[in-house]
């Protein structure tokens, strides 16, 4: 067996300082609202998956949910992965261009003492595809295995910019993506971001966070637009995918977003927020919260000031499920009955020829009311 390839920085950030406990509580209420639509719906239980994270229930993390371990096609709520990925990723370079300037330094010292001229130091880019490259390679999931080895990996040139002096960023072209991913979910801006990271740096982030273990997890590996390669895994709703997650797992990430769990950039989460957050009023407003003829029931939409973080995905499933679209959001939920109360909500695989908005909003309105009460 070959010796592991040992990075001379992590890859990756500190892993997550929270955890997360299934809560009796919360998860018979959510059992118990599911029940009582499935009475409603003359036995026909819902299609659609529920997760919901209590944030402020103490550590761990109290949770619920409704099939939430089940793998769907999620289509652009997986963007959320690429969004959390791209900061991961400027933490590494950044930490990695830390530890070159010191040997920079100490060789500048070095050198003046022995009376040489020190070596011309190679490029931070030149550097990160030498040392951290070949790393990067070796935690690539064995589903990648067929995609090139370009799109494994990143390409720094396109996403950061590395001035003399100052700290490495993401280029202004980069930034745009990213909000054109989030806010208005480009696909083109997804694909921008999705071509700079890398599909093993993505999906080896979310790994690293402890959300994909065992083929289940968040996984994105297709870049929306169909230039790179889509490396696919199983799903119940689509079969091979490219986005694919299960509610707890988005749920989970958001939770580490919104609460800044693991160490990143000072400003990193500030940004990450500030995206999801205008997401909630862009373009692709939040399903369970429009206006009829999307939904038709007042007294179960879900206001839209409720929600003040949103990553949202709708995409057709493949023609031999049926074609129809499917819907996956997540948010965060902030006062809907009591003021102080927050939750991390995702739901995915909402399919309107099978259920309803209002059937969704149904079940965490009574979920949420009956385990506050």
């Amino acid at each position: 067996m070959a010796p592991p390839v040992l990075p001379p920085v992590p890859l990756f950030p500190s892993t997550p300082s929270i955890g997360f406990t299934r809560d009796d509580k919360l998860n018979r209420a959510v059992a118990a609202a599911v029940d009582e639509l499935k009475t409603a719906r003359s036995g026909v239980a819902p299609v659609f998956r529920l997760a919901i994270i209590d944030l402020g229930g103490g550590s761990p993390l109290k949770w619920g949910g409704y099939n939430a371990d089940t793998m769907d096609y999620i289509a652009s709520e997986a963007k959320i992965a690429a969004l959390y990925a791209a900061f991961a990723l400027r933490d590494m370079i950044r930490r990695f261009a830390a530890s070159k300037t010191i040997s920079a330094v100490v060789a500048s010292i070095g050198a003046k003492l022995g009376g040489t001229k020190p070596p011309k130091m190679p490029s931070l880019f030149d550097m990160l595809r030498a040392e951290m490259d070949p790393a990067i390679l070796a935690i690539s999931h064995p589903l990648l295995a067929h995609t090139k080895q370009s799109e494994r990996l990143p390409d720094y040139d396109s996403m950061f910019v590395a001035p003399l002096s100052g700290m490495l960023d993401f280029t202004g072209a980069y930034r745009n993506s990213m909000r054109a991913m989030i806010v208005p979910s480009s696909n083109t801006g997804a694909m921008n971001c999705v071509h700079g990271i890398g599909y093993a740096y993505l999906n080896g982030a979310m790994k690293d966070a402890l959300l994909f273990k065992d083929g289940v997890g968040p996984w994105l590996a297709g870049d929306f637009i169909g230039q790179y390669t889509y490396a696919r895994i199983d799903s119940a709703n689509d079969q091979g995918v490219a986005q694919a997650g299960t509610a707890f797992s988005i749920a989970k990430l958001m939770a580490i977003i919104m609460l800044h769990s693991v160490t990143l950039g000072a400003d990193a989460y500030g940004q990450m927020e500030t995206l999801l957050h205008d997401a909630v009023s862009g373009p692709d407003t939040p399903f369970l919260t429009r206006s009829p003829p999307d939904f038709t029931d007042n007294d179960l939409r879900i206001p839209r000031n409720k929600i003040t973080h949103i990553k949202l995905g709708l995409g057709p499933l493949k023609s031999k499920n049926g074609g129809q679209s499917v819907g996956s959001e997540v948010w965060r939920l902030e006062g809907l009955f009591k003021p102080d109360k927050v939750y991390v909500l995702s739901y995915q695989n909402l399919d309107w020829t099978k259920t309803s908005s209002e059937d969704l909003a149904f079940v965490i309105r009574r979920a949420i009311q009956s385990y506050e009460n």
